[in-house]
C-alpha cells in the first residue's frame, strides 16, 4: 500500500485532528448511556491467566479474575466490544514465520497479506482466538483484488483528494498521489490551503480551488470527494442505505472525477435503498405476506456455482459468507 519513499507533510497536530474530526459524530463526544469501544486481551499459558490487557486500561488485575471464561463473558465482564486469547509465545512463533516468509521483492501490502495469514495460522493451531469475528472469517483479500481496487479509485501517478469545509472555509484535506509501488505522498491542508486564494464560502465551487492546489502540488486528480464537516460526520453517525448516494445526487457530496470505481458502489447503494422503500410500500399495503412466498432461492442456487468460485478466487475471501455474516450480527 506504500511506497518505500513515502512522505508525509502540510499537516499539523491540529490538522491530524481534524482529519479524524471527519468520521466522530457531530457532538464530537461519546453519549453518556454508551461506554468506548474497547477491547480485550487474555494471555493464556495451558488453562491458566498470565495477564489480562485492555486497549482502555494498560493492565487488568487477574488475581481473582475467574477463568477458564469465554471470550464472550470476558468482554461482558469488562464491557468490551471484543476480546481475544492469545498463548504464551504465540507472537513469537508469528514473527519468526513471519521473518521467514519474508521476500526482498516484497510489497508492504504483500507483508501485510503475509501477516493476516499467519494470524489465521495461529487460530487454527489453538494459539488465538478472537470474538466476536474469528480471523478465519475475517475478508482477507488477495493482492490482486486490492490492487484492482486501487486502480478503480486511483491511477497510477494520479491523485486522489479529500476535501472538507466548514464555516465558508476548508476545514481539512488530504492529497494521496499514487506511485507504482504504492501511494508515495500524503499531503495535508497546511500545503493546499495557501495556494486556494480568497474563497466564496460555498464549497460548491470553493472545490475547484482546492482541486487546482492539488493538480499543482501534487499532480493531476483520478478522483475528488468534497463536502461540508457536518455532512461527512451525519454519514458516518447514520450510515443508512441509500443515503451516501442520496448526498451525491443532491450535491451535499461533490465527486469530482467520478471513476468507475465510484460510480459502480453507488449504484449498489442506491439499489440497496431501492430495496428497502420497495419492501416497506409493500408493507404498508399489505403485499409483504406475498413478497416473503415468492422464492428465488432455487433460481439464485443454481446460478450460484456459474460465478462464486472464480470470484472467491479473485478476492481471497467469500463476500457471500461475509454478507451473511453483518446480517446475522445486525
Amino acid at each position: 500500500m506504500l511506497s518505500p519513499d513515502f512522505r508525509v507533510y502540510g499537516f499539523t497536530s491540529e490538522e491530524w485532528r481534524r482529519l479524524a474530526e471527519v468520521v466522530r459524530p457531530p457532538s464530537g463526544g461519546m453519549p453518556a448511556d454508551r461506554t468506548p469501544r474497547s477491547g480485550v486481551v487474555a494471555v493464556t499459558s495451558g488453562e491458566r491467566l498470565r495477564a489480562l490487557v485492555s486497549t482502555r486500561v494498560a493492565e487488568l488485575d487477574v488475581t481473582k479474575h475467574p477463568w477458564p471464561l469465554p471470550l464472550a463473558e470476558l468482554a461482558a465482564r469488562h464491557r468490551a466490544v471484543w476480546s481475544a486469547q492469545i498463548a504464551v509465545g504465540a507472537l513469537e512463533r508469528l514473527a519468526e514465520r513471519f521473518g521467514e516468509r519474508l521476500r526482498r521483492e516484497d510489497t508492504g501490502l504483500s507483508q501485510l497479506l503475509e501477516l493476516l495469514g499467519g494470524l489465521r495460522e495461529l487460530e487454527a493451531e489453538g494459539r488465538l482466538a478472537v470474538w466476536p469475528w474469528p480471523v478465519a472469517e475475517w475478508p482477507i483479500p488477495t493482492e490482486r483484488a486490492v490492487l484492482r481496487a486501487l486502480d478503480g479509485l486511483c491511477a497510477i501517478d494520479r491523485v486522489a483528494l479529500l476535501g472538507v469545509f466548514h464555516a465558508g472555509d476548508l476545514y481539512t484535506a488530504a492529497a494521496f498521489r499514487r506511485g507504482p509501488l504504492g501511494i508515495e505522498t500524503l499531503v495535508g491542508p497546511g500545503e493546499l490551503r495557501p495556494a486556494m486564494g480568497l474563497l466564496s464560502g460555498d464549497f460548491r465551487r470553493d472545490y475547484y480551488h482546492l482541486a487546482e492546489a492539488a493538480r499543482q502540488a501534487v499532480g493531476p486528480l483520478s478522483l475528488g470527494c468534497f463536502g461540508e464537516l457536518a455532512t461527512f460526520q451525519a454519514l458516518a453517525e447514520n450510515p443508512v442505505p441509500g443515503a451516501f448516494t442520496t448526498a451525491v445526487v443532491t450535491r451535499d457530496i461533490v465527486l469530482e472525477p467520478a471513476t468507475l470505481g465510484v460510480s459502480v458502489p453507488l449504484g449498489l447503494d442506491a439499489g440497496r435503498a431501492l430495496f428497502g422503500a420497495v419492501r416497506g410500500l409493500a408493507s404498508r399495503f399489505g403485499a409483504d405476506t406475498w413478497l416473503r412466498g415468492v422464492n428465488i432461492a432455487p433460481a439464485l442456487e443454481r446460478g450460484l456455482p456459474l460465478f462464486e468460485g472464480d470470484l472467491v478466487a479473485r478476492l481471497g475471501f467469500d463476500p457471500l459468507r461475509l454478507l451473511g455474516r453483518l446480517l446475522a450480527r445486525r
